[in-house]
């Protein structure tokens, strides 16, 4: 197995963990461990993470996050695997800023989904010492799914550390789940998206590459591109009112996440103008974070009818914005 702890992009250290009694690896000192896989970090999963806080502070041990990678459905049901929410990176910067110590990633292979339900548990208390161990209500583990949140009591008394399954938190009266937060986006539900993460607005980092430069050369109208991310879920295709983080500055721009019919295009880019902005971003990292969704992705007769489209998209974006209306959108 794979361990990663701190800041992928910090000098992440980067440990083989074996599955065998002769690893070397063991967590220094004794951990609160939140246990999942925190896909899009929502609602539910940070009450996981405050009470992995606060308990920490109250045991006198480091608040860790144990999760996988890549994510078990991938591996066990590839067939109805939709994609992740956020990036890896996106994931570990998140849990990290909301002030958990090291977010610990096991490499999910079928090594490790072989292991029984109690092994799974040893595993985990041998290599990170934990007082604590908490998870969702809901928490399955183990081979085939036959650990449970009674079983994983047992198991709390049989180490010497406690458990505590978290209830799930509720939004419009519906468990708030990964699968819930996927359907929103899906249908273009940008502000449920966002109240899902807990008022954190979704969004998706890349490095900006040089599309067919047709905006800026034909339209005027320059981009900041790059292809959707083929590990994420894929959002609804269309037109965005959104906020660009580059390096420590952002702006307010209008993102088009779709396939350019117009230029029969057969790749799904992420194509955002950045309002206010004058310079070059290629080959920089960004973050697009939507905001609103404002019209589907539609194919136009002309480059001409196109433009008009793109500068009312931009229009309304901006009013949406000055005014305040876009969290409302």
């Amino acid at each position: 197995m794979v361990l990663i702890t701190d800041r992928p992009s910090d000098n992440a250290d980067i440990i083989d963990l074996a599955l065998d009694a002769n690893s070397s690896y063991f967590f220094t000192g004794h951990s609160v461990i939140g246990l999942g896989n925190f896909d899009g970090v929502h609602l539910g999963h940070q009450e996981i993470i405050k009470n992995c806080i606060d308990f920490a502070k109250i045991l006198g041990a480091r608040p860790i996050i144990v999760s996988f990678l890549p994510h078990p459905v991938s591996l066990i049901r590839p067939e109805s695997y939709l994609g992740l929410i956020e990036s890896y990176e996106d994931k570990v910067n998140k849990l990290l800023n909301f002030g958990i110590a090291n977010v610990i990633s096991l490499k999910f292979d079928h090594a490790l989904a072989k292991l029984s339900d109690h092994e799974f548990i040893d595993l985990l208390f041998k290599r990170f010492n934990p007082k604590k161990i908490i998870t969702g209500n809901n928490f399955f583990y183990g081979h085939k799914k036959t650990g449970s949140v009674s079983k994983l009591h047992l198991e709390a008394s049989r180490y010497g550390f406690s458990y505590t399954p978290i209830q799930q938190v509720f939004f419009e009266g519906v468990p708030i789940s990964s699968s819930l937060v996927r359907e929103a986006l899906s249908k273009g539900f940008i502000k449920k998206v966002n109240k899902l993460l807990g008022d954190i607005n979704y969004g998706l980092s890349s490095t900006v590459t040089k599309g067919s430069q047709v905006a800026g050369s034909k339209l005027g109208i320059p981009t900041a591109n790059f292809v959707w991310p083929s590990e994420l879920f894929q959002a609804r295709l269309g037109v965005y009112l959104s906020k660009i983080r580059a390096g420590s500055d952002f702006y307010f721009g209008l993102t088009n996440i779709g396939y350019r019919p117009t230029l029969e295009d057969d790749k799904v880019w992420v194509e955002t103008h950045l309002f206010d902005f004058m310079g070059d971003l290629y080959g920089a990292k960004i973050k697009v974070e939507l905001l609103s969704f404002l019209r589907p992705e539609r194919k136009f007769s002309s480059l001409e009818t196109l433009k008009a489209q793109i500068n009312a998209d931009i229009r309304l974006a901006k009013h949406l914005m000055n005014f305040g209306l876009a969290k409302y959108c």
